[in-house]
């Protein structure tokens, strides 16, 4: 049982493998410098299944498992991603960057920084995709209502646009890349960021032809 009284927290529980549990836990950090949160635990076992203290003991039960932090991936709307006027959007930092390069700079820093934000893009456009077409697709399982028709024809329509946007800004961004003068990592990069994505909206669209 979680007890989240401030809203701030999401969980889920699946299981990993025949040997192991997994529980993921999603939590919102506050708007200030910094921030801390404790989770407690606890699991009911069965007494017929012998397990306790006198056989597994508390240094065995930390040792066995393991615990990992990672930030979520930002969300940011395939039209907004595409818009020059949203500063944090990757592929603003990118052709950022970009200029940086052209213009004189190539530091190692910076060109970890390009590459960075274009492996953060390849992620946040996969989302969106999947986030997307799962609900299109859910949506189209009940298609009957004249509701549920305007909202997939008028979403479909909107999605397509947002994905042909991507695209040529995606072609004008590579073009931008490959010259001479950018380093050869981010050209690497880039290439296989572009066959990530390439990759990414096949397999969501035949997804979603599949439910249409």
């Amino acid at each position: 049982m979680i007890d989240d009284v401030k809203g701030m927290l999401n969980s889920r529980i699946r299981i990993h493998d025949k040997h192991r549990i997994e529980i993921k836990l999603d939590f919102d950090l506050e708007d200030s410098d910094t921030s801390s949160y404790s989770v407690e635990t606890y699991f009911f076992i069965p007494r017929s299944l012998n397990v306790g203290p006198h056989n597994y003991h508390k240094e065995q039960f930390y040792d066995s498992s393991q615990r990992y932090i990672r930030f979520s991936t930002p969300k940011i709307s395939l039209g907004r991603l595409c818009d020059p006027a949203l500063e944090y959007s990757p592929l603003t930092r990118i052709r950022a960057g970009i200029k940086m390069i052209q213009a004189g700079a190539g530091s190692a820093e910076l060109i970890e920084k390009i590459c960075y934000e274009i492996r953060l893009m390849g992620c946040i456009i996969r989302g969106e995709i999947r986030d997307y077409v799962g609900l299109f697709v859910e949506e189209i399982s009940s298609y009957g209502t004249e509701g549920k028709k305007l909202f997939v024809c008028d979403g479909l329509d909107a999605f397509f646009k947002d994905l042909e946007r991507l695209k040529k800004e995606l072609a004008a961004l590579r073009t931008e890349i490959f010259i001479p003068v950018i380093p050869s990592k981010i050209r690497e990069t880039e290439s296989f960021f572009d066959e990530y994505v390439s990759l990414t909206v096949e397999e969501y669209l035949v997804t979603l032809l599949e439910a249409l």
